[in-house]
């Protein structure tokens, strides 16, 4: 299929997925982070989680979770509703 010609999903969706994506990232990353700080003193930082984190998060959704959610819910983001 033409990626010019392909449906364009709700923005409603496509947010509701996102939410669904960033929610638990944000719980279990930190918390990830908080016990590698035991190990690896640099994590001990203030800043260096932070940015860490972020990196992680944004890593985690464009290249895993992204991908896997337009895959399992193909059919729902270009339903018609």
């Amino acid at each position: 299929m033409n990626p010019l010609s392909a449906k364009k999903s709700k923005r409603w969706k496509q947010f509701l997925l996102t939410v669904s994506a960033v929610y638990p990232l944000t719980l279990v990353i930190p918390e990830v982070l908080r016990l590698l700080a035991h190990i690896v003193p640099p994590l001990r930082a203030a800043v260096i989680p932070g940015i860490l984190a972020a990196a992680l998060l944004v890593a985690c959704l464009v290249f895993v979770i992204n991908p896997l959610f337009n895959r399992v819910f193909k059919s729902w983001l270009n339903s018609l509703q």
